[in-house]
């Protein structure tokens, strides 16, 4: 409490147009932001379907899931011979850049760059 009141000394008093500006942004809070869960609903069939497709299509294209991260790791160092630190977004998004990666390992990121 004794700290607010030596606050309250220093900091000016707020302008009429901060003042607005305050009480608008707690109406705003107050009230809450109105959203459309149906919609919201949808928004996540959609997302989780996608993923689904996604990690299907790597599992057709090379038999593991994208969650496999030792064995995709294995899958494309020893069967691809595509030399990886690891498989962090990072280093996998440099991978996607350069023109030396295989195309299977390409088709495969492609596919789980989005599920991470």
């Amino acid at each position: 409490m004794l700290a607010e009141s030596d606050l309250d000394e220093y900091i000016p008093e707020l302008t009429p147009r901060g003042l607005r500006t305050y009480h608008l942004d707690q109406q705003i809070n107050d009230r809450g932001v109105p959203i459309d869960i149906e919609s919201v609903k949808n928004a996540a069939f959609l997302r989780d379907e996608y993923k689904r497709r996604l990690v299907n299509k790597c599992e057709s294209l090379i038999g593991l899931r994208p969650s496999q991260t030792d064995k995709l790791g294995t899958w494309v160092r020893e069967e691809q011979g595509y030399d990886i630190e690891n498989l962090q977004k990072a280093t996998v998004t440099n991978a996607l850049k350069d023109p030396d990666c295989p195309p299977d390992v390409r088709k495969c990121w492609v596919f789980i760059a989005p599920t991470t």
